[in-house]
């Protein structure tokens, strides 16, 4: 049967070197095997291992992890906009299957030419997925030009941003959302954003864009929220926000295995 999958996870050290440029740093370890340890038990078989912020463009732990785990991981990492063809698809052999970009507290990026336009191009050429954590006012620059992009975009943590904020992100977004089938949305996160605002943003997705481009991700371990969640409330959480069986189903397992390829690592 279809595996269960997290999207949107991360594993540390405490100990590894940080980025220069960082918001945050963790004081504890969240490995791999913790993380076993929790998503197994509430059913979930696989995970995506996101790249921290904190740890810049060296994705060389995430990469170790996704190699060891004999298919329970793929990973995204975070890289130079520049990066060449020939590397990334060298990160896509190794089991990367996305790039993210973290736009919060710096500018955001214009897809509409210039480097990002051709990055863009070059992820698509390699199956490569963008995720993009922004909010806001930032989303009224990027949103439009996201159906112009060749290849499958995904929006972290609902964009953070509420259904009728004065930015009016989200609601770029939807208009977004209604051009192209490239854009797909993580339920992921609610506590990033203004409190009960995820409720109303999955509500309005799945109403006009439908649970078929929905993912789901725990946010595990929570960095900057550590020690207010178990891992199961995360799983509460995507049965208030799609009380339909069927559809929170495919956001669980075939939706991933779709969105990101993972054609073989769907299957348990």
């Amino acid at each position: 049967m279809p595996a269960t999958v997290d999207t949107h996870v991360h594993v540390f050290e405490r100990s590894l070197p940080l980025a220069a440029q960082r918001r945050y740093q963790p004081d504890y370890d969240a490995t791999a095997a913790d993380l076993l340890g929790v998503m197994r038990p509430a059913g979930i078989a696989r995970a995506i291992l996101v790249q921290p912020s904190f740890l810049g463009t060296d994705n060389s732990y995430v990469i170790e992890q996704v190699l060891r785990s004999r298919g329970a991981f793929a990973g995204v990492a975070v890289i130079d906009p520049g990066m060449g063809a020939e590397d990334l698809a060298t990160l896509r052999r190794a089991g990367i299957v996305g790039i993210r970009l973290n736009c919060i507290g710096g500018p955001a990026p214009d897809f509409s030419r210039g480097v990002h336009r051709e990055m863009a191009e070059r992820l698509a050429a390699a199956g490569l997925v963008i995720e993009i954590q922004a909010e806001g006012a930032q989303w009224r620059s990027i949103a439009p030009c996201l159906p112009q992009l060749p290849g499958p975009v995904l929006v972290d943590h609902f964009g953070r941003t509420p259904a009728g904020d004065a930015s009016g992100g989200f609601e770029a977004l939807l208009a977004a959302a209604a051009e192209t089938e490239n854009l797909w949305f993580k339920f992921s996160g609610p506590y990033r954003f203004a409190d009960g605002a995820a409720a109303g943003c999955a509500g309005a997705l799945v109403a006009t864009v439908g649970p078929g481009r929905v993912v789901w991700g725990s946010d595990w371990p929570w960095t900057q929220f550590e020690g207010r969640y178990r891992y199961t409330d995360t799983l509460d959480w995507l049965a208030r926000w799609v009380p339909d069986a069927g559809a929170r189903r495919a956001i669980l397992t075939t939706n991933p295995a779709r969105l990101f390829g993972l054609t073989a690592f769907a299957e348990q």
